[in-house]
């Protein structure tokens, strides 16, 4: 192969070449034209592709006709059409045949099939990957949030028909995603990201108003329904009102930012009346208080007495979580003059810590566009994820002596009962905040595959205490419960650290700290650690199914020795929890969290991502190899297993809960099922296209068939989402049985629900895209926009499956 020479926008034309049919005139302005011929181009690779037709000609020549190519990508797909009915190849005659080389054995690794599958077949130069990508999974909208003339409507629609019962169905605002012929091009679109579409986003001014006219009435009603619902739920914990002068607060931090006389008028007579803004209130104390790490303390909370910035928090988060897309809109647009106002405190002040909630918003804004699923709301948050991070830091909140022990006697009574509940509780809520953003910040590191932020090393504060102590409502029942519960209890907590050296420290102190929570700051720790082995396999080349690594080279040793560390140790506390029994039962969440990183330990999902075409067609020819030799490993039937179990966890959730990071928890899993389905059919049909061939020349004698351990039970049906068992432990260890999922069940039958096998790729993947709409179904709620976005993602993947 000749070098390419250095490529510019201005390379001179090569006289040799005839130019054939009429230039094409380019508009003033256009920024990647060939000067040759004036064809223009979108892309500047684009462009030196092509003017490599006119400086180099078309030099890589087909082996069996002779008709020559640009580029070798063109060439090879060519000669694919060059094949019997039959699928075999013809032969190679003369010098072609001899100068088959090894680096078309590594492409011809990457097989006919999957070619097929995974790109177009047309000879088109102009489709290439696009570099400038997002991190994995991160499936963003770019759709505008600005408020439109017709939500500003709705607005008194919502203030006049609050009590309305739901009485009509959801309408789904989201576009259908565009109908894409060929596969390489929605495989390309999938990852992409539209700079355009993403600069022009309006972020600046969210009242603005120059969209279409949306009808959401089916779907406000139902939103005033959810309201009314979660205040009652919420009543017997939490019964406070929002007053007029917080609904006054509010619309004053909103005011301030907006631009114009007119804009202040719309939005000061369309605002939300103090009923609606209450109901978005308790719609979101709701979902908070049935949060595993939430950090507001409920029995001391008083509505009137926030700052207008934490109302305002908390108003666009209940209002987010609806299902109409005008209150949403209106939910983003207060989140973002809170935003401002907080920044504005905050460079006048100096200090957010003066006020717990200044930083308590701020994280709330943080946790609501990490989630948000659309694209500028995720970039925004994500810049300034350090900020609770370094301030918590810069203010000792990981150091154990920020939190003294609080002593508590059978005789303190008033005051000094009061300053010691009040003190406790001041405390623990810094606790929770520090915990609360650790385990944030471990599940955006899955979501992400980046380095989390906060290091378990230096988190030696006190884990936190029994959530009865935190939910009791008055100093004297703090007192009873605290003398009942902690009376025998060590002065000194646990920490972090002691539970990472030895996790029977839980078990031991299971009636002194906040089970539930410790379980999610410990999975968050395993995370860390399984993270750090993944770099270090990542900077080795090492894969833990392999003895040798992607140099050739042996596998480190210490790296498998620290495989087995982790799945040891992440099974140990699985058995160990079943020791507990019905003392302390783990929640779906946390089995899901917990089988999802068993699943990270036994399947590279960079190399997953690379396969899907994040990085480019390059990437997705080297990352097939690995995962085709993990499809035919043990470890793929324990990534398999986990991934399923994952998935029956999912099927678990309450209805309208699977969201936020356990949306992007269930795809993960699923994605991990439907690339080995993709990944063991390929192989089946070279498998079958190679015996053919030996079948045809006659050496069918020399070909060695893969071993496969007999046994009686090989055609036995088992549910890998089900109850582990001895048919279980028969698949993991020596491969025997048909693998099933299922996807959810119908009504209270667990046999209606639809089985798939792993070595069906769409099936599979349409089961968890069930999964994913039946938690909202029953409801009638519209999905939010981070579900909706992966539900259309699995949708991409069904018709990719499809084609298997």
């Amino acid at each position: 192969m000749h070098p390419a020479p250095p490529i510019s926008a201005t390379a001179a034309p090569a006289p040799t070449l005839k130019k054939t049919g009429t230039k094409r005139s380019a508009p003033q302005g256009s920024p990647h034209v060939c000067n040759d011929c004036h064809r223009q181009y979108s892309r500047p690779e684009h462009l030196a592709r092509h003017i490599q037709t006119h400086t180099l000609g078309k030099r890589f020549p087909c082996p069996v006709c002779g008709k020559a190519f640009a580029r070798t990508d063109l060439l090879r797909r060519h000669t694919q059409n060059h094949q019997n009915n039959d699928g075999t190849k013809k032969r190679r005659t003369g010098s072609a045949a001899a100068n088959t080389g090894r680096d078309d054995d590594l492409h011809a690794q990457f097989t006919d099939f999957l070619c097929g599958i995974m790109f177009e077949s047309n000879d088109s130069e102009s489709h290439s990957f696009d570099e400038s990508t997002f991190p994995a999974l991160n499936f963003c909208s770019d759709v505008s949030l600005e408020l439109n003339e017709a939500d500003y409507g709705l607005m008194d629609y919502l203030n006049l028909n609050l009590e309305l019962p739901p009485d009509s169905q959801s309408l789904n605002s989201h576009e259908e995603a565009a109908n894409l012929v060929k596969l390489r091009r929605e495989m390309s679109s999938i990852w992409s990201n539209d700079d355009k579409r993403f600069a022009t986003e309006a972020e600046e001014n969210p009242w603005g108003s120059n969209q279409a006219h949306l009808d959401v009435g089916g779907d406000t009603d139902c939103s005033l329904s959810a309201m009314e619902e979660s205040r009652k739920k919420l009543y017997t914990v939490f019964s406070d009102k929002v007053a007029l002068s917080g609904r006054d607060g509010v619309l004053g931090l909103v005011l301030a930012t907006c631009k114009n006389g007119e804009m202040v008028q719309k939005v000061s007579t369309t605002f939300p009346s103090l009923e609606t803004m209450d109901g978005f209130v308790h719609m979101f104390l709701a979902s908070h208080f049935c949060e595993v790490s939430n950090f507001i303390h409920f029995p001391t909370l008083k509505l009137k007495d926030q700052l207008p910035d934490w109302l305002a928090t908390v108003v666009a988060c209940g209002a987010v979580r609806t299902s109409a897309p005008t209150i949403q809109r209106f939910g983003f647009a207060v989140q973002n003059s809170v935003r401002v106002s907080i920044a504005l405190k905050l460079e006048n002040r100096g200090d957010i810590t003066s006020h717990m909630g200044l930083l308590q918003s701020t994280v709330l804004l943080q946790d609501l566009g990490l989630w948000s699923g659309y694209r500028s709301k995720i970039v925004a948050a994500e810049s300034y994820l350090s900020f609770p991070v370094s301030v918590l830091r810069s203010k000792n909140r990981y150091r154990r002596a920020a939190y003294p022990h609080v002593e508590v006697h059978a005789d303190d009574e008033g005051q000094v009962l009061e300053e010691k509940w009040k003190t406790w509780y001041n405390r623990e809520s810094w606790k929770r905040i520090v915990f609360h953003c650790y385990v944030r910040d471990a599940q955006w590191s899955i979501h992400c595959g980046t380095n989390p932020l906060m290091s378990y090393c230096e988190l030696a504060l006190p884990l936190p205490e029994p959530s009865e102590l935190w939910l009791a409502k008055t100093a004297t029942e703090w007192k009873r419960l605290y003398l009942k519960i902690l009376a025998d209890r060590p002065k000194r907590v646990p920490c972090l650290g002691d539970l990472m050296r030895d996790i029977t420290v839980l078990t031991a102190n299971l009636e002194y700290l906040d089970v539930q929570f410790t379980i999610s700051i410990y999975l968050s720790t395993m995370w860390s650690l399984i993270h750090e082995y993944n770099q270090l396999s990542s900077v080795h080349g090492s894969r833990s199914f392999s003895n040798r690594n992607l140099a050739g080279s042996n596998s480190n040793t210490l790296l498998s020795e620290r495989h087995q560390e982790l799945y040891k140790e992440l099974r140990t506390f699985r058995q160990l929890h079943v020791q507990w029994g019905a003392k302390v039962a783990m929640s779906p969440q946390q089995n899901m969290m917990l089988h999802l990183l068993m699943m990270h330990l036994h399947v590279c999902i960079e190399d997953i991502n690379m396969f899907l075409g994040h990085g480019g067609e390059e990437l997705m020819r080297q990352a097939y190899p690995s995962l085709k030799q993990w499809s035919e490993s043990t470890e793929a039937r324990e990534a398999l297993w986990h991934a399923a179990q994952t998935l029956r966890y999912a099927k678990m959730f309450p209805p309208c809960t699977l969201r936020d990071f356990w949306v992007i928890a269930l795809f993960q899993a699923g994605l991990t099922i439907w690339v080995y389905g993709i990944v063991t059919s390929a192989s089946k049909r070279k498998q079958r296209q190679a015996v053919g061939g030996l079948r045809r020349s006659g050496s069918m004698a020399s070909s060695r068939p893969v071993p496969r351990i007999p046994g009686r039970f090989m055609n036995e049906p088992l549910f890998l989402d089900g109850e582990d068992g001895t048919a279980v432990m028969r698949y993991l260890s020596m491969g025997q049985g048909q693998p099933l999922i299922r996807g959810p069940a119908r009504g209270s039958k667990v046999e209606g629900s639809v089985q798939a096998s792993p070595n069906d790729p769409r099936d599979c993947i349409d089961a968890v895209r069930e999964i994913l709409v039946s938690n909202y179904t029953d409801k009638m709620e519209q999905l939010p926009t981070l579900a909706m976005n992966l539900k259309l993602m699995m949708e991409h993947l069904s018709r990719v499956g499809a084609r298997v």
